[in-house]
């Protein structure tokens, strides 16, 4: 247990005498993490596939999407 106490204590020692330091780091990491974040703004992804409405959304576009191709020729 000494050694815990021991680091903790240097830990907080250093925390004392530069705080500033402390926020830059904190700042930093929290920094790095967020440029890796990636977002999904739309609805599809949020909502469950097993749904019954997801699975006749999903037929449905299937089925407008089959119609656009067949009108345009194909793509």
């Amino acid at each position: 247990m000494p050694l815990i106490e021991d680091t903790l204590r240097k830990l907080a020692a250093v925390q004392e005498k530069y705080p500033v330091l402390i926020v830059l780091v904190f700042t930093v990491v929290m920094a790095f993490g967020s440029l890796r974040m990636k977002l999904d703004p739309s609805f599809d992804g949020m909502m469950p596939d097993d749904l019954e409405v997801i699975r006749m959304q999903d037929h449905l576009n299937g089925i407008r999407i089959n119609r656009y191709h067949a009108r345009s020729g194909g793509a």
